[in-house]
């Protein structure tokens, strides 16, 4: 398989060992997560200068 590597297994998935295709979607959906979670602090960030004040409220963080 040309994609047989993945992110590491936590617990549950090492005891339950499940099918590649699985791990290739919970692979996806973490980093595309991450990627949507970096998108929105930048864009947080950039709003915040150009408003010159705070991006978000600090309860939010």
């Amino acid at each position: 398989m040309p994609f047989d590597i993945h992110l590491p297994l936590n617990a549950i998935d090492t005891i339950n060992q499940p099918p590649l295709h699985y791990l290739q979607v919970q692979d996806a959906l973490i980093l595309s997560t991450g990627l949507f979670w970096t998108i929105a602090y930048i864009l947080y960030i950039r709003q915040a200068y150009r408003d010159e004040s705070y991006g978000m409220p600090i309860v939010a963080l």
